[in-house]
Parts: C-alpha cells; sequence; structure tokens
C-alpha cells in the first residue's frame, strides 16, 4: 500500500469513528428524550387517575352526607358507601417515592 492510499485509509478510519460517535450520541440522545416523554406521560396518567379519585371520593362523601341528612341511610347504603371507598382507595396513584427533589 502506498504512502497516499495508506494516509486515505487512516483519515477514512478517523472520519468513520467520528462517525460512529455521533451517531452513538444521536442515539443516546433520542433514547433520552423518548424515556422522557414516557415519564411525562406516566405523570399525566397518575395526575389523571388522581383527579378522578378525588371526584370519586367527593361525590361518596357528599352521597353519604346526603344519606345521614335525609334519612334514607340504611345497611344496603352503607354497604354500598364502604364498598365505593374501597374502590376508591385502591385506585388512588400512590404518592410515595415520587418526589426525588
Amino acid at each position: 500500500m502506498g504512502r497516499k492510499a495508506k494516509e486515505r485509509s487512516i483519515e477514512w478510519e478517523k472520519e468513520r469513528v467520528k462517525e460512529a460517535e455521533r451517531e452513538r450520541i444521536r442515539k443516546e440522545w433520542e433514547q433520552s428524550q423518548e424515556k422522557e416523554l414516557l415519564d411525562f406521560k406516566g405523570i399525566l396518567n397518575k395526575a389523571e387517575r388522581y383527579h378522578q379519585t378525588q371526584m370519586i371520593r367527593n361525590y361518596i362523601n357528599a352521597f353519604k352526607e346526603y344519606s345521614v341528612k335525609t334519612g334514607i341511610m340504611n345497611e344496603e347504603i352503607d354497604i354500598w358507601i364502604n364498598w365505593a371507598q374501597k374502590m376508591q382507595i385502591g385506585m388512588t396513584p400512590s404518592l410515595k417515592g415520587q418526589m426525588s427533589c
């Protein structure tokens, strides 16, 4: 191999290594963007679930209060209220481990 050919080969190899590094960096950036988007969607879903469980809790409490005030509270309604409260608690997203500040 001649000197010029060897120099071109070395330059080509250097360029190939640089291009591989640029591609690695681009892929890392894309992956970090995808992860960030997934994390954000996860937060959004949890916030929506939290909001829904708050609405359900408020409804259950209002229904319970109404049942007591109007005198319609009975065993069947009390069983339903207990069931609804358990369901609401079960679907409430956990806030444990969410703060990493």
